[in-house]
Formats: structure tokens, sequence, C-alpha cells
């Protein structure tokens, strides 16, 4: 098999993406990776965030999220959402007290997840935040969502 052809299978038969959040952005919802560095089946969504699957089959799906705690959010968290469906909630519990004060900057925690899912054509994966204190905190750039299909 010649390369170009091996490179023409893969860009057909491995669908992949790999997005991030380009500039630091405050999270008052779920995080949107807003810069699609590779997309090859065109299935990853910049402006929603959202990745849907092409095809049947095993995916690696992942993130790694790095973000300021300085901002006195009690807990934060994320999670792997496929149809609205929560999978592997990563919640850290945060209570950071210096010297009687919230948050001294700069402060930055990284949350990551990698998992193997079997998805059918046309599920919905995205990141969601699963914050359950009221606040705010700001996502830094080069935080990124990836997935790829295992064949």
């Amino acid at each position: 098999m010649s390369i170009n052809n091996a490179i023409n299978k893969v860009r057909t038969n491995t669908p992949c993406f790999s997005a991030y959040i380009s500039t630091n952005i405050e999270v008052l919802s779920d995080p949107i990776f807003d810069y699609a560095l590779i997309n090859n089946t065109s299935s990853y969504n910049p402006s929603n965030g959202e990745f849907s699957t092409p095809s049947d089959g095993n995916y690696v799906i992942g993130y790694n999220i790095l973000f300021d705690a300085g901002m006195g959010q009690e807990n934060v968290g994320f999670y792997i959402s496929i149809g609205g469906v929560p999978f592997n909630t990563i919640i850290i519990p945060w209570h950071r007290r210096i010297n009687g004060f919230y948050g001294v900057h700069p402060y930055y925690i990284t949350l990551n997840q990698t998992n193997i899912y079997t998805l059918s054509a046309g599920d919905i994966v995205k990141v969601v935040s699963a914050t359950y204190e009221i606040g705010r905190y700001y996502i830094a750039p080069y935080s990124y969502f990836y997935g790829y299909k295992i064949i």
C-alpha cells in the first residue's frame, strides 16, 4: 500500500479530533473548546463544543482542563456527556483558605480524564461542567478535548 493510500484510509476510517480553548474564559456554563487543531471528518463543532460520532465503534474520548482555582469555588468538576447522559464525573472538593481569604492568584488545578466508549453514529459527546457551588472560575488556554476511533 502506498503512503497516500494509507493516509487516505486513516482519513476515512479513523475519525479523530483535538480541540483546545484559545484564551482565558470565565465559565458560567459548559466549556467550549473553540479551536479545532485536528478535525479530519469535520465531526467536531468548535462553536458549541460537541463531537458527533460519524460511525459506530469504540472511541477514546478525553479532556484535560487547567483552571484558575482562586475564585473561591468550593467544588469544581467536569464530566463527559454522551447524548446528555453523564459518564465518569470527576469532582474536586476544593477548600483552600490562606490567611482567612479565598483565592490567592495564580493557583491552578488540572483535571483530566480519558476513557473508551462504545458509541453509535450520531451520538453527541461533549465536556460538561459539574460544578455544584455557585461561583466563578476561569479555564486557562490550551485546555483540550479530544477523541479518536479505535480500529
